[in-house]
C-alpha cells in the first residue's frame, strides 16, 4: 500500500472518529439542552405560581384597604358588635365570593387571637383560640399570608390587621380553597395539574383536585413514594411527559400537599431524535466529500483556535494591566484584585488578598463616612461615589468607584468594585478651592457649600451656625513681627481650627487676611456657642506672642456667631449679615469676645 493510501486511510480512519465524537459530543449537547429547557420550565412554573399567590396577596390587601376602611365597620369591630359587623360586611363578603368561588371563609379577629365573627357561621357565638398564623399577626401587627390543613381542603389564608387611627384592633381572615392554584396555572401558563393532599387521618397523600386528564399520569402520580423536582415519564400510549413537582407547606414547615403539574413533550423528544438522525447522516455524508480536505481544514482550525486564545489572553492582560477591580466577600475581606488596583496602592497582590477593603481608606474618611456605604449596598446591593485611600507610603488617592453585589441562584458570591483613578481631578480641585497658605478651604469653597448648607438644614430641620472670627490687632502684629511671623501664626490658627473640627460636615475656612470661617451644624443654638467658646480657648492657649494686644500679649480672636434653628432660617444672606454684625460689635465690645446677639 502505497504512502498516499496510506495517508488517506489515516486521515479517513481520523475523520470517521472525529465524526463520531461530533455525535457523541452533539448528542450531549442536545441532552443537556433539554434538561435546561427542563430546568427553565420548572422555574417559570415557579414564578407563575409565586405570581398568583401574590396576586391574591395584593387583591386582599387591596380589599382591606379599600372596602373595610369605612368608621362605621371600625366601629363594630372596635365594640365587638358581632351583628352590626355582620351586616355591614354581609354584602362585601357575597361580592368578594361571586369574585373568587374559591373565596371559602372570612373571619374576624381580636388583638387576644380570639374569633369575633366567622362570615359562615355569624351566629357561632363560641369563642376559640385560634392558630399559629393569627398569633403571628397579633404578635407582629403585620400582613401574613400562610397555608394550613382544613377539614375538605387546603385553605390558603391572607390575614390583614385592622387599625382605628393608631389603634390596633385585630385582624381579618379571608381563606381560598387553594384548588385555585390549578385553576389558575391552567388559565395563565396553560398547563395541567392535579394537587395531592396529605389528610388528619392517613399517612399518605391523595388526590384531591386535578385538570389532569390521563388517567395513566394520575395512577402514577398516586403511587409515588419519592418526590423530586421534574421527572421524565412514559405512558402506556407511548407518550412522554415531564412531571414537576411542588410542595406546599404550613407555618411548621411541614408538608401537607403536593402539586404536580404535567407537560407533553412528546413531540420535543421526537423532533430531538430527528434531529440526531440528520446529523448522523451529515457526517457520514461530509466523511466522503471531506476525505480530501481535512487536513487543510483541521490546519486552519486549530491556527484560528489559537488566535482566538491569543486575543482572549491578550484582552484580559489588558484589563487586568489598565482596569482596576477589586472583589471582597461580604464582610469586606479583600479576595480578588487586578494588577492596576495594586500599582496604584502600593500593595502587592499577595498583601492584599485577605485584607478589609476599608483599611485601605485614608485616615480623613470617617468610621460614619463607611457606614453608610455599608447600610446603601445591603439596601439596594449597589453604590455609586468617590473613594478616598491610602497607598501603602500612606499617600492619599481618589477613585470614581462603582460597587454592586454578584448574585447567583440568590446565593451572594461577592461585591465587585470598578473604580476609575480620578486622583489627578481632586488634586486640581484642591488647588482651586484650598487656600495655599494655610490648607484651608478658600472664600470660593465657602461661597459654594454656605448657601447649599443653610438651605439644607432650612428644608431637613437641625440648627445651622456659622462663626465668624477675626485675629485681634493682627494688622499691628504683621507691622511688628513681619509678613513671616504672620504666615506662621496663620498657619497655627489654623492647624488649631481644624483640629477642633469634630464632624466629617464640620467646615473651617479662610476668608482672608485674618478672617476665619466655620460652619457646622448641631442640635441646639447653646451647643453651637458652647463649641464657639472652644474655639476662643484654643487659638488663646496658643500663646502667640503679641505685644500689640495691650490686654493679652498673645493673639486673640474675636467671633460673631450665628445659631438658628431651621424654623427661624430666612436665607443665607441674612445669616451672613448677621454674623458679621456681631463680629463688629465683638470688636466693638473690647476684642477677644463672643457675641451672639445684638441687644
Amino acid at each position: 500500500m502505497s504512502v498516499k493510501n496510506k495517508t488517506i486511510l489515516l486521515i479517513t480512519f481520523i475523520l470517521i472518529l472525529f465524526s463520531v465524537a461530533i455525535f457523541y459530543v452533539i448528542q450531549i449537547k442536545q441532552t443537556q439542552k433539554m434538561k435546561v429547557f427542563q430546568e427553565n420550565y420548572f422555574q417559570s412554573l415557579n414564578i407563575s405560581y409565586e405570581n398568583i399567590n401574590k396576586k391574591y396577596e395584593n387583591y386582599y390587601t387591596e380589599t382591606v384597604q379599600y372596602s373595610f376602611s369605612d368608621f362605621e365597620l371600625k366601629e363594630a369591630v372596635r365594640n365587638k358588635d358581632r351583628d352590626l359587623l355582620y351586616k355591614l360586611t354581609e354584602n362585601k363578603y357575597k361580592i368578594l365570593k361571586k369574585q373568587n368561588i374559591n373565596l371559602v371563609s372570612m373571619k374576624f379577629y381580636l388583638p387576644d387571637n380570639t374569633t369575633l365573627l366567622n362570615m359562615n357561621n355569624p351566629r357561632d357565638t363560641s369563642i376559640k383560640k385560634n392558630d399559629v398564623l393569627i398569633q403571628k399577626v397579633n404578635k407582629n401587627q403585620k400582613v401574613a399570608f400562610g397555608a394550613e390543613q382544613g377539614d375538605e381542603h387546603i385553605i390558603y389564608k391572607s390575614i390583614h390587621p385592622m387599625y382605628y387611627g393608631n389603634e390596633y384592633l385585630g385582624a381579618v381572615e379571608f381563606g381560598i380553597n387553594i384548588d385555585y392554584i390549578l385553576d389558575d396555572m391552567k388559565k395563565y401558563a396553560n398547563i395541567d395539574g392535579a394537587l395531592s393532599v396529605l389528610y388528619s387521618d392517613s399517612s399518605s397523600f391523595k388526590i384531591s383536585h386535578k385538570t389532569i386528564d390521563n388517567i395513566n399520569i394520575l395512577e402514577y402520580i398516586a403511587k409515588i413514594t419519592e418526590y423530586k423536582p421534574y421527572e421524565n415519564i412514559k405512558t402506556k400510549g407511548g407518550n412522554n411527559h415531564i412531571l414537576y413537582t411542588f410542595s406546599i407547606k404550613n407555618l411548621n414547615n411541614l408538608t401537607i400537599a403536593k402539586l404536580y403539574f404535567v407537560q407533553d413533550i412528546t413531540k420535543e423528544l421526537s423532533q430531538f431524535e430527528q434531529n440526531l438522525q440528520i446529523i448522523a447522516m451529515l457526517l457520514a455524508a461530509m466523511v466522503l466529500v471531506t476525505i480530501i480536505l481535512i487536513h487543510f481544514i483541521v490546519s486552519k482550525s486549530l491556527k484560528d483556535l489559537e488566535s482566538s486564545y491569543s486575543d482572549l489572553y491578550e484582552y484580559i492582560d489588558m484589563i487586568d494591566n489598565n482596569v482596576m477591580i477589586v472583589d471582597t466577600s461580604i464582610e469586606g475581606k479583600i479576595i480578588g484584585v487586578s494588577q492596576r488596583f495594586c500599582e496604584i496602592s502600593g500593595y502587592s497582590q499577595k498583601e492584599l488578598i485577605g485584607k478589609l477593603f476599608n483599611d485601605l481608606k485614608d485616615d480623613s474618611v470617617s468610621d460614619e463616612d463607611i457606614n453608610k456605604i455599608n447600610e446603601t449596598l445591603q439596601k439596594d446591593g449597589s453604590w455609586s461615589g468617590e473613594v478616598k485611600n491610602q497607598t501603602k507610603d500612606k499617600k492619599p488617592y481618589w477613585l470614581n468607584t462603582k460597587i454592586e453585589a454578584k448574585i447567583k441562584d440568590s446565593k451572594f458570591i461577592c461585591y465587585n468594585y470598578i473604580m476609575h483613578d480620578i486622583t489627578d481631578s481632586k488634586l486640581k480641585e484642591e488647588l482651586v478651592f484650598i487656600d495655599e497658605l494655610t490648607k484651608l478651604y478658600n472664600r470660593k469653597f465657602f461661597n459654594d457649600i454656605f448657601p447649599r448648607m443653610v438651605n439644607g438644614i432650612k428644608r431637613n430641620g437641625g440648627c445651622i451656625n456659622f462663626t465668624v472670627l477675626n485675629l485681634d490687632d493682627f494688622k499691628k502684629y504683621n507691622d511688628i513681627y513681619g509678613p513671616l511671623k504672620g504666615d506662621k501664626a496663620l498657619v497655627s490658627v489654623s492647624e488649631t481650627l481644624t483640629a477642633s473640627l469634630r464632624r466629617p460636615d464640620d467646615y473651617c475656612f479662610r476668608l482672608g487676611g485674618g478672617e476665619f470661617g466655620i460652619l457646622f451644624r448641631t442640635a441646639s443654638e447653646d451647643e453651637g456657642y458652647l463649641y464657639t467658646q472652644v474655639l476662643k480657648k484654643n487659638i488663646e492657649m496658643i500663646g502667640i506672642k503679641n505685644e500689640a494686644n495691650i490686654t493679652h500679649k498673645v493673639i486673640t480672636a474675636s467671633f460673631g456667631i450665628v445659631s438658628l434653628m431651621s424654623d427661624k432660617i430666612i436665607d443665607e444672606k441674612d445669616v451672613y449679615k448677621r454674623a458679621y454684625e456681631h463680629l463688629s460689635r465683638a470688636k466693638q465690645d473690647g476684642r477677644n469676645k463672643i457675641v451672639r446677639k445684638l441687644i
